[in-house]
């Protein structure tokens, strides 16, 4: 019998196949002291996550979309020290801002998450002490809810921290189903690894990963149906020019 683990990939290998350009998440770089520490996070970042999904399991075919797998960072000194809430303010901008601009700016449905990603300095040093051979390290990043700020209570500080190497394999797939992030903040050494690591969320339900397009947002509801929040206009923040023009590729 085959897994939830497993099922749960050929269900995010076929989403991707029925005509996702990308998938992934937005990645905002807050921490600007040291290029060589930030040069030296990227290529621990690539190293850890080939490595995952190597040794993902093969019948759940992941290796078929690992070409559509995409960190799409946001490097900019004008980032610099912000905090997570600004973090979730610059995603909105730059969400609300393609959905009025070209199509080539526009971020695509599989960049379009519950949460973004977030680089300070705790980040790369955790990277750091994983390269220097410190056994007890996890590698993570910083997971932002994308409503932090926005006048809605998340029932935590919509912030934590994830593994690197969980990013493709769990953690997008995780972010998708569950019905409120607060669910997937993790207990113990507050590193999200993966299923079980967070505050009880779980495999429940039918096993089936529903998708709706029919708004101007994005979210999932409390059934599993993953349906766009916002219909309206955006999120009612001014959109400043300088979030314009500092998304650049990563992976």
């Amino acid at each position: 019998m085959t897994d939830p683990y497993t099922i749960r990939l050929r269900q995010l290998v076929g989403l991707v196949e029925e005509g996702w350009t990308d998938f992934g998440f937005l990645l905002f770089r807050t921490h600007y002291n040291d290029e060589s520490f930030w040069n030296a996070f990227l290529e621990a970042k690539d190293q850890i996550l080939t490595e995952a999904i190597t040794n993902a399991p093969a019948e759940s075919g992941l290796s078929r979309i690992t070409d559509k797998m995409f960190l799409k960072q946001v490097s900019n000194e004008v980032l610099r020290d912000i905090t997570p809430e600004q973090v979730a303010i610059a995603y909105r901008s730059l969400e609300d801002d393609a959905n009025g601009g070209m199509s080539e700016d526009r971020v695509e449905p599989g960049l379009r998450t519950n949460v973004c990603l977030m680089v300070d300095e705790e980040c790369m040093r955790s990277v750091a002490g994983w390269r220097e051979g410190d056994e007890g390290s996890v590698p993570f990043v910083k997971a932002v809810d994308v409503i932090l700020g926005d006048e809605e209570e998340l029932g935590y500080s919509g912030v934590f921290r994830v593994a690197i190497q969980s990013l493709f394999t769990k953690f997008y797939v995780a972010q998708v189903e569950c019905g409120e992030m607060v669910e997937l903040v993790p207990a113990g050494d507050g590193v999200w690894r993966g299923m079980g690591s967070g505050g009880g969320w779980g495999l429940e339900g039918d096993g089936v990963w529903r998708w709706k397009g029919s708004g101007g947002g994005r979210g999932l509801e409390m059934d599993g149906v993953w349906r766009w929040k916002r219909s309206g206009g955006g999120s009612g923040l001014e959109v400043e020019a300088v979030w314009r023009g500092v998304v650049e590729s990563c992976m």
